[in-house]
């Protein structure tokens, strides 16, 4: 390992800019071996990874996604001019994206097993951020409003007794590395109970 875990944690970034460069399958699967050892509360892991590669993948998801922003209203508040500009803008990234990894964990009905799923299924995806950036691969980690809609969720193939927790756009990290956000100080959120 090149980098220590600290510095790992505090040097990732998310990843908005593609790169043209093919990312394998094989690296994706190395990631997502590593990532694998996330805790979780269950007897099994609680998460599935459901992978898009490719440009007529990549055109088949977004034409998904803003088939859902349509029949959701989501951008009720623009006018037609601004509605087309944002979904060319939406086509012209996913039709750059390389790879995506769509996460999903495990539904019951069981509120605290569904709970700690997600949770479970949140510390992968951050394994699965970490892993990738010390391989120089960058994420972008979304939770769009299509994530949240049922008819979307089937139409791009994924059972209803699952929840969509993320969708992760991978790309090669080229140039430049955005700088961190400011973290709030310490102060500002660890608090003694006082018992």
């Amino acid at each position: 390992m090149s980098q220590t875990m600290r510095q790992l944690i505090r040097e990732r970034r998310t990843i908005r800019q593609t790169s043209p460069e093919e990312l394998s399958v094989g690296e994706i699967e190395q990631i997502l071996e590593t990532a694998a050892y996330a805790p979780f509360h269950s007897k099994t892991e609680p998460w599935k990874v459901y992978t898009l590669q490719g440009k007529a993948a990549h055109k088949h998801y977004i034409d998904r996604i803003l088939e859902c922003y349509r029949r959701i209203n989501l951008w009720k508040n623009f006018g037609p001019e601004r509605i087309s500009e944002l979904e060319d803008k939406s086509r012209e990234y996913f039709e750059k994206v390389p790879f995506s990894l769509i996460v999903t964990s495990k539904t019951t009905g069981v509120e605290k097993a569904d709970f700690e799923a997600v949770l479970a299924t949140a510390a992968f995806i951050q394994n699965i951020q970490l892993a990738a950036w010390e391989v120089e691969i960058g994420i972008t980690w979304r939770t769009t409003e299509n994530i949240f809609d049922s008819e979307f969720q089937q139409s791009i193939g994924i059972p209803e007794d699952e929840r969509i927790v993320g969708s992760l756009q991978l790309t090669r990290l080229k140039g430049k590395k955005p700088k961190a956000k400011r973290r709030k100080e310490l102060s500002e959120w660890v608090f003694s109970l006082g018992i």
